[in-house]
């Protein structure tokens, strides 16, 4: 039972949660906060996992509708503070606003028990484009900058393959899951786990740098 709860993903959330106790303190500015997330994403994995092999509920839709709301506000405003960002946070806290406006709607129209997939979308459709906009501007800027020490590159490198990967993925789930029904071949779970290897690998990598910039 205790491997359903251990799985790859709650793994590497495990891993990067001990990585901020190391790496991230006060002096790491609101980087600081990380730990406070991953102990909160940790916590709504085992609560998720109570929930259902505990409980033996037949569904906890209702708190990771409630998670990808606070992890979506979070990672889009932590893109916000890099510097190349700063005259358009008033725009970007204005899409946040509007994104936790229209998924509070979205429980509502799904159903508080559903998922809220179309929530979870938007959220993916947010970041992304608010990363194409850091990368924009990282592009053009006048300034040298080294990409390959640079926190919020790494950090948005992650966000907007796992958020632009995600979304893909869902869109074609139907199609994944007819290939696993005549090949066996679980195409939807290891790609999903591709995803988070590379999330969890460039956060980490971004709190390395985060931790020698700031020192």
């Amino acid at each position: 039972m205790l491997s359903s709860l251990f799985n790859l993903t709650v793994i590497l959330e495990w891993i990067t949660f001990i990585t901020t106790i190391f790496l991230l303190d006060r002096k790491t500015g609101i980087w600081w906060l990380f730990i406070f997330f991953m102990l909160f994403t940790i916590c709504t994995e085992t609560a998720g996992w109570y929930i259902i092999h505990i409980l033996k509920k037949q569904n906890n839709h209702w708190l990771y509708n409630i998670y990808n709301i606070i992890a979506n506000v979070f990672c889009i405003r932590i893109v916000a503070n890099v510097s190349q960002l700063k005259s358009l946070q008033k725009k970007i806290f204005s899409a946040i606003y509007l994104f936790v406006l229209l998924a509070v709607i979205n429980i509502i129209v799904q159903v508080y028990w559903g998922f809220n997939d179309y929530s979870e979308e938007l959220g993916n459709i947010v970041s992304v484009i608010i990363c194409c906009i850091f990368f924009y501007k990282v592009l053009n800027d006048n300034e040298h900058i080294d990409l390959i020490r640079n926190e919020y590159f790494w950090y948005a490198s992650g966000l907007f393959f796992d958020s632009l990967g995600s979304t893909v993925v869902d869109l074609l789930y139907k199609t994944l899951l007819k290939i696993h029904e005549q090949t066996g071949i679980h195409v939807f779970r290891y790609t999903m786990n591709a995803l988070n290897v590379v999330y969890y690998g460039t956060l980490i990598i971004a709190f390395v740098c985060r931790r020698k910039n700031t020192r």
